[in-house]
C-alpha cells in the first residue's frame, strides 16, 4: 500500500516497471524521434551545402513556374 502511494506520488519513478507492449511502444517512439532529429541535421547540411555551391533552392521553388526556376530544378535532378 505504501509502495502505490509513493508511486501515485512520483517518489518510485525508478521502479516503476512497463509492461512488454509499452516498452516496445516507447522503444519505437524515441527511434522515431532519433529519426526525425537526423533527417533535420541532413536536411540543414544539404542546405547549406546547396548555399555554399550558390544554389538557392528555395529561390528556384518560389519562381517554378517560370522556365529559369524549371531549369533550376532539372539542372539540380
Amino acid at each position: 500500500m505504501w509502495i502505490q502511494k509513493l508511486h501515485s506520488l512520483g517518489l518510485l519513478s525508478g521502479s516503476f516497471l512497463l509492461s512488454d507492449t509499452l516498452q516496445e511502444l516507447r522503444t519505437y517512439y524515441y527511434h522515431r524521434q532519433h529519426l526525425i532529429e537526423q533527417l533535420a541535421t541532413y536536411t540543414h547540411k544539404m542546405q547549406k551545402a546547396l548555399r555554399l555551391m550558390n544554389l538557392r533552392l528555395d529561390v528556384a521553388i518560389r519562381d517554378i513556374t517560370s522556365k529559369s526556376g524549371l531549369a533550376i530544378v532539372d539542372a539540380i535532378l
